[in-house]
C-alpha cells in the first residue's frame, strides 16, 4: 500500500480540509419536514441525525475513525454540543476528538452506547403530540414494530492507497439490541427507545471505494402519550450499536448515509384528531473528510 502524504497534508494546509461544526438542536416542525402532514396543529418534532469522529486526531495511526454508539461522548445534556471552529473540537470533550454532525440531535441529550448517556452516533428521535407552537398535545405518537433503517457506509480512499475493510464490521452478522432504559439522557429526559434486530451486509471494495450497510429493524413498537398538560415525552433510536469504524486512522473520506426504508409516526389525539408522517425515503448524509497523519 502506497501513501500520498504529501498531497494529503497539501490538502490540509491549503484548508480543503474545514473544521467540522455539528448542526446541533435545531428545532424543525416535522409538518415542515414532511409533505404527509395536513394538519399543523397535531404534529411531532422529529429529526435524523449522524455523527462521524476520528477520536485523537493528535495519535497518529493509533485512533478509531467512523461511527459508534460511544464515539462522540460529552456530559453536555443540553441538546446543544458546542464545537470550536477553530479546532473541531468537543469543548468539554478528551482533547484531539474531531467530529463531524448532521441532522438535529436530540433535545435533552442523545443516548450512547448500551446505558451510557453519550452523544455520539446516528439515528432517529421523535416527541409526543404536539401543536404548531410546541406545546403538548393529549394523545399518542406511535412509530410501529418493523420500521426499517439502513446505514450505508462509504470509505473514499485517496488515489494511489489499496482500500481495505472496515475492521469492526463482521460480514452478514446479526445482533440483537435490546431496549435502552437508563443513562444520564434517559434519566434527564425520559427518551425512550425499543428493542432492535441489525445485521451487516457484505463489504465490497470497487475501485478506491469500500463500502458496507447495515439494516436495523424495530422489533417493538414505541408508544408516546401526552396528557397535554406535563411537558413532551421523547423517544430514540440509536442507529449505531452495531457499528463500523477503523482502529486505526485510515486517511478517507469517511461518508454515513442514513436512509429510512420504512415506517411512520402515526398521531393520535384524544379529540379524535388523527395525523401520519410517513418517515419512508428520509435520509441523511454525512462526511468527515481524510484527517492525514502528520
Amino acid at each position: 500500500m502506497t501513501s500520498p502524504q504529501t498531497s494529503r497534508r497539501t490538502l490540509a494546509t491549503a484548508g480543503l480540509w474545514a473544521a467540522p461544526v455539528v448542526a446541533a438542536s435545531a428545532m424543525v416542525p416535522a409538518y415542515a419536514a414532511s409533505s404527509s402532514v395536513t394538519d399543523p396543529t397535531l404534529t411531532v418534532r422529529w429529526g435524523l441525525f449522524s455523527q462521524v469522529v476520528i477520536e485523537d486526531s493528535s495519535a497518529g495511526y493509533n485512533t478509531n475513525v467512523g461511527v459508534a454508539s460511544t464515539f462522540g461522548g460529552t456530559n453536555n445534556t443540553s441538546g446543544d454540543v458546542q464545537f470550536e471552529d477553530s479546532s473541531g473540537l468537543i469543548a468539554d470533550a478528551p482533547a484531539g476528538l474531531v467530529a463531524n454532525g448532521e441532522g438535529t440531535f436530540t433535545p435533552g441529550g442523545s443516548l450512547g452506547g448500551f446505558n451510557s448517556g453519550t452523544y455520539g452516533g446516528t439515528g432517529l428521535w421523535f416527541s409526543s403530540p404536539e401543536d404548531a407552537t410546541g406545546a403538548p398535545v393529549a394523545g399518542t405518537a406511535v412509530l410501529a414494530a418493523g420500521a426499517s433503517f439502513r446505514l450505508d457506509y462509504v470509505v473514499t480512499f485517496p488515489e494511489g492507497w489499496d482500500p481495505f475493510p472496515i475492521d469492526n464490521v463482521r460480514d452478514g452478522e446479526t445482533r440483537h439490541l435490546v431496549k435502552q432504559s437508563g443513562g444520564s439522557a434517559v434519566t434527564a429526559t425520559g427518551v425512550n427507545s425499543a428493542e432492535m434486530t441489525a445485521t451487516y451486509g457484505t463489504q465490497v471494495t470497487a475501485d478506491q471505494q469500500q463500502t458496507v450497510s447495515v439494516t436495523y429493524t424495530t422489533n417493538e413498537a414505541i408508544t408516546l402519550t401526552s396528557d397535554g398538560s406535563s411537558a413532551s415525552a421523547l423517544a430514540q433510536l440509536l442507529l449505531s450499536q452495531a457499528p463500523a469504524y477503523f482502529t486505526s486512522n485510515p486517511e478517507a473520506d469517511f461518508e454515513v448515509v442514513l436512509t429510512v426504508v420504512s415506517g411512520a409516526i402515526v398521531i393520535s389525539a384524544t379529540d379524535s384528531r388523527n395525523e401520519t408522517i410517513n418517515l419512508a425515503g428520509q435520509t441523511l448524509s454525512n462526511l468527515l473528510p481524510a484527517l492525514p497523519v502528520a
